[in-house]
Order: C-alpha cells, then sequence, then structure tokens
C-alpha cells in the first residue's frame, strides 16, 4: 500500500462503537471519562470509537454498562 493510500484510508467505527459514541454526547460526558473508567488511555478509545481500530465486544459490553446502555442494545447494533 502507498503512503499517500495509507494516508486517505477511512476508517468506519463498529455500529456499537457508534451506539457508544452517541450516549457520551446524550449523557453530557467526555471521552476521557468512559476510558478512565474502562480502564484504557484516552488514545486507546479513541481508535476504537473513530474505527481505526475495531471495538472488541466485551469492551463495548463494558462501556455500555458504565453508560447504562441495555447490552441488548449493544447485542442488536453488533448483529447489523
Amino acid at each position: 500500500m502507498t503512503e499517500l493510500a495509507k494516508l486517505t484510508r477511512s476508517y468506519q467505527p463498529t455500529p456499537a462503537a457508534r451506539v457508544i459514541v452517541d450516549a457520551i454526547a446524550e449523557q453530557g460526558r467526555q471521552r476521557q471519562w468512559l476510558a478512565a473508567r474502562l480502564g484504557y488511555s484516552p488514545a486507546m478509545l479513541s481508535f476504537w470509537l473513530t474505527g481505526y481500530r475495531p471495538m472488541p465486544i466485551e469492551m463495548a459490553f463494558r462501556a455500555a454498562e458504565i453508560l447504562g446502555i441495555p447490552r441488548s442494545v449493544i447485542e442488536t447494533a453488533s448483529a447489523q
């Protein structure tokens, strides 16, 4: 892959990550707040939420629990 291709490649967050991003915004929370509660750096959380790295489903479940999102919402989003 050329350097230009690497720079222009777009990343897509997982459907579960999109649910979490929406919940963070709706609750007026900061990503740093969630990252601290998950025990990960804000950078790693950002990688997951932007799609640079796929978010592990167990991490999505943990984030959902912290944010008060029912597990079934993450399961439904992940099945898409």
